[in-house]
Order: C-alpha cells, then sequence, then structure tokens
C-alpha cells in the first residue's frame, strides 16, 4: 500500500487500523515515527516527513508490540480498558499515546506558513493580477496544469466530478472529494455534516447560492452574498440567521477558513476560489481582504482569463486559476517533482520578497478574510 501513489504509512495504516483493529497501529507520521521513535523528541519537534520504508514501518511494530507486551504494563491495560470496555488493546495504545504526544507538543493553533508576502503594492487585487500574468506568461505552466488534471498524483478533475454531486446537498462523497485536497474532517464534522437535519438546512443555504452553472467573473458582488453566510458557518462557526444550529464550536471543531473555501468550492466550483497557503505567501490575508471580490476582478482580465482557459478544456476557470497558483508555489513533495518534470529550476521566478508585517499576519481564529471592514470595488482596485 505505500507504493500506491498517495500513500504512506500513515495513510495506509489508517486504512489497515479500519479493518483490523486489534491488529494493526496506526503509524502517524508526527505522533509515532517524529516522536515516539525518536531519540531526539521532545527537545526537538517530531518530524512530519511520510515513510516508506518497510523495514522502518516493521521497525515501528516490533516497538509497539514490545510495549503492549511488557510485562511493565501489564497492570495498565485493565485498567484502560474498564474506561474503554469496546477498545483493543492496540486502539488503547494508539489513545494513550496520542494524548501523552499532544499534551507534551501541542498541536500550532494556526499552521499559517512562512510569514512573508510580496513586495507591498496599494493593491493585492493589483499584485494578484501581475502575477497571474507573469504565470501564464511562464513555459512551464501549461506542463503544470497537464500534470494537475491527468490522472495521478493531483486531486485535479476528480475533486468535480466525483459523484454524485448534488449542488444543493453535502453528503458523503463531497466530505471524500475534499480530502483529496489534502485536508480531512474530524469525525464529530463528519456525523455533524450527516445529520438529516442539519443536511436539510444545509440544503436550504445552498439553494441561496448563485446557480452551480455559474462563473465568478460574470457574477455581480450582490450575488455572493448567500455565499458570506454559509461560508461563515464552516469557517467561524456562526449559525446564519434563521438557522437553529447550536454547539457549532464543539461540532465543527477543526474546521476552518480552508476547509470552507474546499467545501464551497466543491459545491459551486465555477464561483468560489480557495485561499490557501499557497496564495496567502505571495499576497497576505489581513482584515478587509476580500479575495472572493478580488479573484472575480483579475478574471474579469481577458488576457488571463483566455490565458487559464487555454490550459485545459472543461474545467471552470477559478479552478484553474487555483491549480496554477498551488503547482507554482505549494511546497507539497508531489508539486516539487511536477516543477522539477516541467524543467523549473531554482523555485518560482515571483518568490515573496517583504516580511508581512506584524499587524497584517492572519489570525485564523479571528476576524480575518471576510470581515465587514473595507469591502473593495472595483473602481478602488482599479485606483490602487
Amino acid at each position: 500500500m505505500v507504493a500506491w501513489p498517495g500513500f504512506a504509512a500513515s495513510v495506509a495504516t489508517k486504512v489497515l487500523h479500519k479493518k483490523r483493529p486489534a491488529l494493526i497501529p496506526i503509524l502517524d507520521n508526527e505522533a509515532i515515527f517524529g516522536a515516539y521513535m525518536s531519540p531526539t523528541w521532545p527537545e526537538q519537534r517530531a518530524s512530519m516527513e511520510s515513510v516508506y520504508s518497510p523495514s522502518r514501518i516493521r521497525e515501528a511494530l516490533d516497538w509497539i508490540w514490545f510495549d503492549v507486551t511488557r510485562p511493565e504494563n501489564e497492570d495498565v491495560w485493565p485498567v484502560l480498558n474498564r474506561s474503554h470496555p469496546s477498545r483493543t488493546r492496540i486502539e488503547l495504545f494508539d489513545m494513550a499515546w496520542w494524548m501523552q504526544f499532544r499534551s507534551v507538543q501541542p498541536g500550532r493553533p494556526a499552521d499559517l506558513g512562512p510569514t512573508i508576502m510580496i513586495a507591498h503594492t496599494e493593491s493585492r487585487a493589483g499584485q494578484m493580477l501581475e502575477v497571474l500574468r507573469a504565470m501564464c506568461g511562464n513555459a512551464a505552466t501549461p506542463s503544470l496544469v497537464e500534470q494537475y488534471f491527468a490522472p495521478g498524483r493531483f486531486a485535479g478533475r476528480t475533486f468535480i466530478d466525483l459523484a454524485p454531486n448534488d449542488p444543493y446537498w453535502i453528503g458523503e462523497a463531497d466530505l471524500l472529494a475534499v480530502t483529496l485536497l489534502d485536508v480531512s474532517f474530524p469525525p464529530a464534522s463528519v456525523r455533524w455534516f450527516l445529520d438529516l437535519t442539519n443536511q436539510s438546512t444545509l440544503s436550504d443555504l445552498l439553494r441561496a447560492l448563485p446557480s452551480p452553472a455559474s462563473e465568478l467573473h460574470t457574477l455581480e458582488h450582490e450575488a455572493l452574498a448567500g455565499g458570506d453566510g454559509l461560508w461563515r458557518l464552516f469557517a467561524r462557526h456562526e449559525a446564519p440567521p434563521g438557522t437553529t444550529f447550536t454547539r457549532l464550536d464543539e461540532e465543527l471543531r477543526g474546521i476552518g477558513p480552508v476547509k470552507a473555501d474546499k467545501l464551497m468550492a466543491r459545491k459551486r466550483p465555477g464561483i468560489f476560489p480557495i485561499y490557501d497557503r499557497a496564495f496567502e505567501e505571495l499576497f497576505g490575508h489581513g482584515e478587509g481582504f476580500d479575495y472572493w471580490d478580488a479573484t472575480m476582478w483579475v478574471l474579469r482580465d481577458d488576457t488571463v482569463r483566455e490565458s487559464l482557459l487555454s490550459l485545459v478544456d472543461g474545467v471552470p476557470v477559478v479552478r484553474i486559476l487555483d491549480a496554477v497558483v498551488w503547482m507554482w508555489q505549494s511546497r507539497s513533495e508531489n508539486a516539487e517533482r511536477a516543477r522539477s518534470r516541467a524543467g523549473v529550476r531554482g523555485g518560482a521566478p515571483w518568490q515573496p520578497s517583504k516580511s508581512l508585517r506584524e499587524s497584517d499576519r492572519v489570525d485564523r481564529r479571528g476576524t480575518g478574510r471576510r470581515g465587514p471592514a473595507s469591502r473593495w470595488t472595483v473602481e478602488e482596485v482599479s485606483d490602487g
């Protein structure tokens, strides 16, 4: 399984653990390989590197077998089992070690990536336009986009096409499609989305969005108003007016702005951009920056839009824009390999050049992204 595209020890053992919970432990990149088996942890943070080596996987299994069978631990298992009688010993080990690991090395509250951006100008939308023009004009871009949408290591068309994709319903296929973009949903959130009562209300909210066939650059700003409430529900856990959602911080814990963007993009692939780390490193992500409006304005540039559409057939232009920026900017191993195959050496030619000011840093838990402050108009962006 670790030889399959997109798989490594962590994903493989999570799949197998589901089928053999008493036999197969979850070999998490950080918790097991980066901490449990690392002689430098916790003095050094656990590595997140994926593991593919069969000998290293076997070594991890041997370590865990030793600890779950060693005499010193025999008195512990009955105590744990009384608290969780339905759990196997392997599951109890997974739970106990994960809690120990996270108590010593807490997760980062918001993994924002490096706090850098391109040299400041008056208009971030203007920055986006100039960078997109440069990317579209680069000789490597057609190869990068071809690799992204070809069957292989990237989400490509499957993110949109994975069936069923009812534009007025969020179901299992939608959650699975979003995971193709390297994110996951906590169990509580999965149950929340699949609850029939919640699904009915979400269906009503989805009907308030522009039609599924709409394209972002053809819409007026007002047409996105329905999307704002749905985005805030997912990203900020704010119940839209007229709904009866409760306990959202608990039910949707682990879902923030980027996952919200990806869900919105899945349900309206021609409308909603995904503003993830690749975009943020280039353009920043501060208070009052409405990137829906900025992306709408950029895609109204005929040269950029036609250049993007020429790269691949049958894909909404906003999804092509996402793919272009991500393939150039992502530091994932697959993206780096794709750039190498496209002949790119030494990184992207539009690397950020100025540190992001402290006042502009993003707090994904705060009011950034689509706050009420300073919505741009096209005239204001043009003047900038």
